[in-house]
Parts: structure tokens; C-alpha cells; sequence
């Protein structure tokens, strides 16, 4: 059996349609999954990408965990809407050891959420006002891309600061 054929396979679990209809009520905050061991995780998700247009942040314990996450979604999606989100640092921040590859990881994670968000404030403002100032960076729509959209990373990744929005901006070539 291949992998496509499991992803069907999950894909007709009532847990699915469940969770992609909770996905797409606006007034649900926060949705808590258990049961979902090893492989099954991604398999899941994987699953949930041709129901759902969202972009999912799965923040797991440790690199090692969601390293191994983020090449099963690989083996099942491909590369095209899977992101690695590590940290910058090669050891713990507290030695300074940059990491220049994981810097080239974290900036195309940036640069397509930004993607994201200038096509939402291009879409929202052709559609009726113009986009607010202040809006969220992180805030994205759905409805403009094809697929979902997963990224991959772990705490000390995520405690990093990143840089900010106009300067991404300005360094995109």
C-alpha cells in the first residue's frame, strides 16, 4: 500500500470532516486532539490539507520530534507546502553559533507568510477598504491559496525573534 492510499484512507474518517468543520466556525478558538501517535500526526494533517484551505503551526517538543514530523509530512505532501521553522542556532542561543542554512529556512518561512498577508490586505482592499496599519502580520485567508500550508517547528525556534515586517519587505529581491 502506498502513502497516497493511507492519506485516502484517513481522509474518509469522520474525525476529518469533523475537524474541518470545526476549522472553518469562526468562533471556535482553540480545538484540542489526542490519540494521534507516530506517524499518524502527519498522516492526519496530510489528510486534512484537500479539505481545508488553513495554514497549520504545529510546535512540537523538542528539534529532533519536529524534525521527524516535518519529513513525514514531506514524504506524504512534497516540498511545496511544507516549511521547517528552526531555530537560527546551530547549539543553544547562550553559545552564538549561528546557523546559516536554518536562517535560509526561517526567512522562507517569513517571506510566504508575508506573501500570504499582502495578498489578503490586496484581496480585502480591493473588495472594500483598504487594509488597516496595524493589522496582525501573522493574520492569513485562506481562500487564497490552493492547499493548506504546514510549518513545522519547536519552542526555542519559535522564542527567537524574527525580523520585522517592513524590513522583509525591503530585503526581498
Amino acid at each position: 500500500m502506498e502513502i497516497k492510499n493511507i492519506q485516502e484512507k484517513y481522509s474518509t474518517l469522520p474525525q476529518c470532516a469533523a475537524l474541518a468543520k470545526l476549522l472553518e466556525d469562526k468562533s471556535t478558538k482553540s480545538i484540542f486532539l489526542q490519540g494521534l501517535f507516530a506517524s499518524a500526526a502527519p498522516l492526519f494533517f496530510a489528510a486534512m490539507a484537500k479539505k481545508t484551505r488553513h495554514t497549520f503551526l504545529f510546535i512540537l517538543p523538542d528539534a529532533d520530534t519536529a524534525g521527524y514530523f516535518y519529513h513525514d509530512l514531506v514524504q506524504i505532501l512534497g516540498r511545496d507546502d511544507v516549511f521547517f521553522f528552526p531555530s537560527s542556532y546551530r547549539r543553544a542561543i547562550k553559545y552564538g553559533q549561528r546557523d546559516a542554512a536554518n536562517e535560509i529556512l526561517r526567512t522562507e518561512v517569513l517571506a510566504r507568510l508575508n506573501e500570504e498577508y499582502r495578498m489578503k490586505n490586496e484581496e480585502s482592499a480591493g473588495a472594500s477598504q483598504s487594509p488597516s496599519k496595524d493589522s496582525s502580520f501573522f493574520i492569513l485567508h485562506s481562500s487564497l491559496k490552493k492547499d493548506s500550508s504546514f510549518i513545522v517547528s519547536y519552542p526555542e525556534a519559535v522564542a527567537e525573534l524574527v525580523v520585522n515586517k517592513k524590513n522583509l519587505d525591503e530585503r526581498i529581491i
